[in-house]
């Protein structure tokens, strides 16, 4: 090799040298051989390359390097980071809102729950209250009437020398009393019945009224959470660091096969989850 003069060169050309530091990358790319050995072996002449020329076509190489492997521009940076940016605050900004919804959800959740428990209570005290009230008034009307029918035949019966009546009339006479009241008292007892199933039905309404506040609130949740999800917008440069961390890199020949692999076992897992589901 022959060696060019650096005074020679241009400033540009010497930076381009530091650079680069052409003459290490020769000494490692070649190899010292004595020229006797080249005589021997009958060589006459060497072809030999300029310094400057040699310098030529590394600088090349490195363009053609450049050119073919070129890196982002710093618009296409900016861009870049920017959209990743946006993407990180609109994933912040959703996990927000969301927050927000768990929170007034929970929060209604708590009030309807408090609510259902008083009216549920309130109804509950209301009926014992009127289911007394009707067993009380049918007791009344019980001892009232039948302690007067009762009262009236004794004084039939300690009269009946004095009456047309005999004590076998008399008799029927109380039987047919007995037998309209115990219609009248079977009659309240039936609208008690009723009014224990009206109150009953009341009580339902009331569940049924807060089961379906409840589903609202429970699909409010879902929503959220289903936000949550969606919220969760991963980066070019995350979903690269984490296959890189469990050892799916795209670039590497048995990428398909690993992922087939997971594919298998995630497969698996959902069947087994299915039927420990089925039996529970």
């Amino acid at each position: 090799m022959l060696e060019s003069d650096p005074k020679n060169q241009t400033p540009g050309q010497q930076n381009k040298d530091e650079l680069l530091n052409i003459k290490d990358i020769i000494k490692q790319g070649s190899k010292s051989v004595p020229v006797d050995a080249l005589l021997k072996k009958g060589y006459k002449s060497v072809n030999v390359l300029r310094e400057d020329k040699l310098n030529g076509l590394i600088r090349q190489a490195v363009r053609n390097i450049l050119k073919t492997y070129k890196p982002m521009s710093e618009e296409e940076t900016a861009k870049d980071a920017q959209k990743e940016f946006f993407e990180l605050l609109n994933r912040y900004q959703n996990l927000e809102h969301t927050k927000k919804d768990i929170e007034t959800s929970r929060d209604e959740l708590s009030r309807e729950l408090t609510t259902m428990k008083e009216e549920l209570t309130e109804e509950n005290i209301q009926s014992v209250k009127e289911l007394a009230t009707w067993q009380n008034l049918q007791e009344e009307l019980r001892q009232t009437v039948f302690g007067a029918i009762d009262s009236k035949i004794v004084a039939l019966k300690d009269d009946h020398k004095n009456l047309c009546f005999t004590v076998d009339e008399i008799e029927s006479v109380r039987q047919d009393f007995t037998r309209i009241l115990n219609h009248a008292v079977e009659f309240h007892k039936l609208k008690l019945e009723e009014l224990t199933k009206l109150e009953h039905q009341k009580t339902i309404d009331i569940l049924q009224k807060r089961i379906s506040k409840l589903s609202d609130a429970l699909k409010a949740n879902e929503d959220a959470l289903r936000k949550i999800g969606e919220s969760h917008i991963y980066s070019n440069q995350e979903i690269k660091l984490i296959l890189n961390k469990v050892g799916l890199d795209a670039s590497k020949p048995d990428y398909q096969k690993k992922i087939g692999l997971l594919k298998a076992v995630f497969d698996q897992n959902i069947e087994l989850q299915k039927q420990k589901n089925q039996q529970q």
